[in-house]
């Protein structure tokens, strides 16, 4: 027997066992990258998810905004309707109080005196007071 035949026989088994491997981590590699793909696919889906998601809590808000200012406006309107609606309107009772006084032969410098207001102001609410008295008739 040749005295090169048992190192040759070695080196070349242990070629094949590197060769193997070899072969053993590529497809490891490949196998793994395969699945940092797919990872990284299903990340980006998820994030697609969140800003679609953000977008619709944006949305949502905006449209919970203008709903609660349409309810205020609607509730406004309910309100002014209800009471243009109403067939005799009523004369508030400071002009009724102010009519009282001048039906009983007070002027305005009187009941300016007798009220602690300035004339102006006693000639404006008797002016006030026969006018919702029309129109309240």
């Amino acid at each position: 027997m040749d005295p090169l035949f048992l190192p040759f026989v070695a080196f070349t088994v242990l070629c094949s066992i590197l060769v193997l491997w070899i072969i053993l981590i590529k497809r490891q590699n490949i196998k793994l990258a395969s699945q940092l793909q797919g990872v990284k696919h299903t990340l980006a889906e998820k994030i697609r998810q969140l800003d679609e998601t953000k977008y619709q809590i944006k949305e949502m808000s905006d449209f919970q905004q203008s709903m609660a200012e349409a309810q205020l406006t609607t509730r406004l309107q309910t309100q002014r309707v209800s009471l243009q609606g109403q067939e005799k309107a009523t004369t508030p009772e400071k002009y009724q109080y102010i009519l009282s006084l001048t039906e009983k032969g007070m002027n305005s410098e009187d009941i300016s005196s007798l009220l602690s207001i300035s004339r102006h102001e006693a000639d404006q609410l008797v002016n006030l007071a026969q006018l919702s008295q029309k129109y309240s008739q």
